[in-house]
């Protein structure tokens, strides 16, 4: 992603907050045993407007992640729309990592 903007420590609101901004990360998730993309034959971009995350069990965590992206057109069969798309994924880890691939939190 080109810019990953975090929740300042102690808080649980965004309040446009940038003093954490990280460029060019990326989300890795570990252990994915569901992974599903809402609606079917979307192409998920970079630009993510939300994510929830729960905790499944004591080894699990599950998170809907809301992005922009390319939407299917269902009647021609193209991917020619911009739209929200949901992604569903449950995995047992998950951290952010710089540019160098370095992980920078958990």
């Amino acid at each position: 992603m080109n810019l990953i903007s975090r929740i300042a420590y102690g808080t649980t609101e965004w309040n446009f907050y940038n003093n954490e901004d990280l460029e060019n990360g990326y989300l890795v998730f570990t252990d994915v045993t569901f992974f599903n993309i809402i609606p079917n034959g979307s192409i998920p971009d970079d630009y993510i407007v939300s994510i929830i995350t729960n905790k499944v069990n004591v080894e699990c965590f599950e998170s809907t992640i809301v992005a922009v992206g390319q939407i299917r057109n269902t009647n021609v069969g193209d991917i020619d729309n911009i739209g929200e798309c949901q992604i569903l994924i449950r995995y047992k880890d998950r951290w952010i990592e710089n540019k160098l691939k370095e992980k920078i939190i958990e």
